[in-house]
């Protein structure tokens, strides 16, 4: 299980350091996937909560969300090389130092257990990673990559505590999410919308202005 866990970590990393908004979205992607083999391997699924938790992981978070950012970044045009924080020694050294933190406080908690410890190292990490990118972020891309990565790490949390929701209270939270998702699909198209618009009205008054 620890591996699984690297991997989650490893996405986080990638998503801070690289400048590429397409690894931002697969390493969310990644991040989902993984937090639903760990919910798989340390759950039973004998629960219909359980398997509704299962359906909500992987197919809203691991498939459909990662296919709907890649639509609404390409219709922002938003170039390959974007910064989801600061590209600077100072701000990846901060960076460094949360991740290095989490696991400070994962080994603190579990001094003795080193399975629990990177879990919840891991866990914090995605949170404060989430609540970096948000501090650091003022586009609505980078802000939503953000919130998503502290939605992550807040998920991989739950998991760790192996407490199964009764399944009203399970299917209320995937009915919230997917309306979530349905919201900010539409508020991020009229966006998308009237980013092209304003684009193509730059365009016009530029071709005007040469032809004057």
């Amino acid at each position: 299980m620890i591996y699984l866990l690297v991997g989650y970590l490893i996405a986080i990393v990638f998503s801070l350091f690289i400048a590429s908004w397409r690894i931002a979205v697969w390493a969310l992607a990644l991040e989902a996937l993984i937090t639903g083999l760990l919910l798989i391997r340390g759950a039973p699924l004998e629960a219909w909560s359980a398997r509704v938790q299962v359906v909500d992981i992987f197919l809203m978070r691991s498939l459909l969300l990662p296919l709907g950012l890649f639509w609404f970044f390409k219709k922002l045009r938003i170039g390959r090389d974007f910064d989801i924080v600061p590209p600077n020694f100072v701000v990846w050294t901060a960076a460094l130092a949360l991740v290095i933190g989490s696991f400070w406080f994962g080994q603190r908690v579990f001094p003795t257990d080193l399975q629990s410890a990177v879990h919840v190292g891991t866990s914090v990490a995605g949170v404060l990673a989430g609540f970096f990118i948000l501090a650091n972020q003022t586009t609505p891309a980078g802000q939503l990559i953000g919130l998503l990565t502290l939605e992550g790490g807040i998920l991989l949390i739950e998991v760790f505590s192996a407490h199964t929701h009764e399944l009203p209270v399970q299917l209320g939270i995937t009915i919230v999410f997917a309306w979530t998702l349905g919201l900010l699909w539409r508020f991020f198209k009229q966006f998308a919308a009237l980013a092209a618009l304003t684009a193509s009205s730059t365009n016009l008054r530029s071709e005007e202005k040469e032809v004057l």
